[in-house]
């Protein structure tokens, strides 16, 4: 199977899917019900472990390596404790002396497991929100919801612009971005990702939601 240079054969990609869902009488999303219907998946690709981009998976040039390791240390120690479970359930046998003992340590190491996991997430989630509240002054999820990060047309940070407050509707914020020349990417688009991708230049993220830009650094696609 080919992959990424480090490894990783998972990555990030884009697809138009159809939604049904539920809006508020200001016309802003409150709650989906399902997607029915899905394009196929599109570029440009981004490695979910070392966030390399490529336009076309045909450009992997790397193999699948199982012994690739993981860029997080927490994962990593995750990873061993999987394999301390499998090596205990080699070890179970008949004897119930010896399959209450292996119980009691499975048990013990599961919640270890679960523990680390949660503190990972944790971990993850407060940055994520420390990084949107200092940066951009995104405070919490909702305010991501009904929020527009506002960048120029070479990926400079102008402004937010909140539905409800700024404007009442999407459609009246999107006639001054014409007008002002500005582009906007919703605020939500920026959670739920992995580390490495709040260390890259704004332009790069922006490439991940789909935006393309010319060799000037310039905009040639956007979502608003």
């Amino acid at each position: 199977m080919r992959a990424c240079e480090c490894g990783n054969t998972n990555f990030y990609a884009h697809q138009v899917s159809y939604h049904d869902i539920i809006v508020n009488g200001k016309n802003v999303y409150e709650e989906d019900k399902g997607i029915y219907e899905s394009e196929n998946p599109y570029g440009p690709y981004t490695c979910t472990n070392c966030d390399t981009i490529y336009g076309e998976l045909s450009e992997l040039t790397g193999e699948y390596d199982d012994k690739a390791s993981s860029a997080n240390d927490t994962m990593v120690e995750v990873d061993k404790i999987g394999q301390m479970i499998n090596n205990l359930k080699n070890r179970h046998t008949n004897l119930s002396d010896q399959e209450r003992k292996i119980g009691k340590e499975m048990f013990t190491i599961k919640r270890k497991m679960l523990k680390l996991k949660n503190e990972y997430g944790e971990s993850l989630k407060a940055f994520i929100f420390r990084y949107m509240y200092e940066r951009f002054g995104i405070e919490d999820m909702h305010d991501a919801n009904c929020s527009f990060l506002i960048f120029n047309k070479t990926a400079q940070f102008i402004k937010v612009y909140r539905i409800n407050k700024d404007f009442e509707y999407v459609d009246d914020m999107e006639k001054v971005l014409k007008k002002e020349k500005l582009y906007g990417n919703r605020a939500s688009s920026w959670f739920s990702r992995t580390r490495n991708f709040y260390d890259l230049e704004m332009r790069d993220q922006l490439k991940i939601f789909g935006w393309t830009f010319d060799d000037a650094g310039k905009a040639t696609k956007t979502r608003w």
